[in-house]
């Protein structure tokens, strides 16, 4: 894995550690790949620990069980390099670590990576809620034509300025296949209520990433402060301003 103009080496000491603490704090979610066979295995880390020299990392999404039945076609891979792209709050990271064991409980262990590459910075802040935050979006979705409309309330998972990604259950497949379109979406968090026009950019079987433009400049600054809020909480951190 050599940088390029695409991405280049993170060497700065204070950056990695806020990368740690952020993977140690919010067990991002992430995709690995083997170089043979070269497909994505969605997962998330779930045990990172720089001093003792490993992390864990577990299976999510309809593959989970599958994947934990296929444990021993995995084994095949050990003391293999897994190529891996994780999402944090400000930047997307690339690193290689090596597959030390597989434990049918903790996962999979791999060797705590070497080499850090940054690969671009986020356009906004993202800001993972905590499973019993009070935070629900009810999204008004939209036939192809948009003669038909559903809507549905969902659990926010994460916010930023510019979208936001909500927790998706297993019936919504065939919710979003029939109603593609994302018309309007209505946030309340915390004390926080709006309602904006919205664009779906991204989905997998388990969540929704959906943008959105805040014009209102008041609606816009409430939510900022909301957010910085909660980003000091998840990294006890009272000095984070950033947005």
């Amino acid at each position: 894995m050599s940088a390029d103009n695409n991405y280049k080496e993170v060497d700065n000491q204070k950056e990695l550690s806020r990368y740690f603490r952020e993977i140690e704090k919010t067990k991002p979610s992430a995709q690995f790949q083997f170089y043979k066979p070269p497909d994505f295995h969605q997962c998330m880390i779930t045990y990172w620990a720089q001093k003792e020299g490993y992390f864990f990392v577990q299976y999510i999404g309809p593959e989970r069980s599958e994947r934990i039945s296929s444990s021993n076609a995995l084994s095949a891979h050990i003391d293999e390099y897994g190529f891996f792209n994780i999402f944090l709050f400000t930047s997307q990271v690339i690193f290689k670590a090596k597959l030390m064991k597989i434990d049918q409980v903790k996962g999979l262990q791999f060797s705590f990576p070497e080499k850090f590459y940054k690969v671009q910075r986020r356009k906004h802040l993202r800001v993972p809620l905590p499973e019993n935050a009070k935070a629900e979006a009810v999204l008004t979705l939209i036939n192809q034509e948009g003669k038909a409309a559903i809507k549905i309330t969902r659990q926010i998972l994460d916010l930023s300025i510019g979208g936001l990604a909500v927790k998706l259950l297993k019936e919504d497949a065939e919710v979003i296949k029939a109603h593609p379109r994302l018309h309007m979406i209505d946030i309340n968090v915390g004390d926080i209520t709006m309602t904006n026009p919205g664009v779906i950019r991204n989905q997998t079987p388990v969540k929704l990433g959906i943008e959105m433009d805040l014009t209102n400049q008041i609606q816009q600054k409430k939510f900022a402060a909301f957010l910085v809020q909660q980003l000091r909480a998840i990294l006890d951190d009272p000095t984070v301003e950033y947005l």
